[in-house]
């Protein structure tokens, strides 16, 4: 029992990591494109910040 419950653990364990590392990879794409893309237009607004 104590294997079977290490083996769940360690597998919701790592496709956690996979999915927080994965959506960190995409927004930090998303963040640097915005920084460069500021700094094109002159001026660095934030990504994270959308205004209308």
């Amino acid at each position: 029992m104590r294997t079977k419950r290490f083996h769940i653990g360690s597998a919701l364990l790592l496709t956690l990591g996979l999915i927080v590392v994965g959506s960190l990879l995409v927004h930090w794409r998303e963040f640097v494109g915005g920084i460069r893309d500021g700094y094109r237009e002159g001026a660095a607004p934030s990504p994270m910040i959308e205004r209308p």
